[in-house]
């Protein structure tokens, strides 16, 4: 039984990276800086998609809305969410690739307790900077800071 579970998976994997076969891939690694409570202490949202620039356009207008959304759900596809809690472990994710859209766009839905509103922070790059790469994504209280690794 393992011998055959071991041939599937093995399989599954072949035909990932047949499917993959002269597209690069790119990865987003999430870090928590250690003692900094993060989205004054709420589990924070992170959504990871590639987008036209005409949706990116659409984004930027939607603001804080943005999480809530019918955009958001209609991308559902091409978009990974991350979620992230005060003192996180570290987390991969691979980036969606979809060979016509080229932004990548990079939102956090931070909620400051007490203040009662959304603080959405956006950010979105073009497929030089993360395509074939991977992303440090530095998690810290109301921000992100996002840098090329190696």
């Amino acid at each position: 039984m393992l011998a055959r579970h071991s041939l599937k998976s093995s399989l599954m994997l072949l035909l990932a990276l047949l499917a993959c076969q002269g597209c690069s891939s790119s990865m987003a690694v999430f870090h928590c800086e250690p003692g900094v409570e993060v989205n004054d202490g709420l589990e924070l949202s992170i959504d990871l998609l590639v987008v036209s620039d005409s949706e990116e356009q659409q984004i930027r207008q939607l603001g804080d809305d943005w999480f809530y959304s019918d955009l958001r759900r209609s991308l559902g596809s091409r978009r990974t969410t991350v979620s992230v809690a005060s003192n996180c472990s570290d987390k991969s994710v691979v980036v969606p690739q979809v060979k016509d859209f080229q932004r990548l766009a990079i939102i956090a839905d931070y909620k400051f307790e007490g203040q009662g509103r959304d603080k959405s922070q956006m950010y979105f790059y073009g497929k030089e900077y993360w395509r074939g790469k991977t992303l440090r994504v530095k998690v810290f209280d109301r921000n992100l800071n996002i840098s090329q690794g190696r």
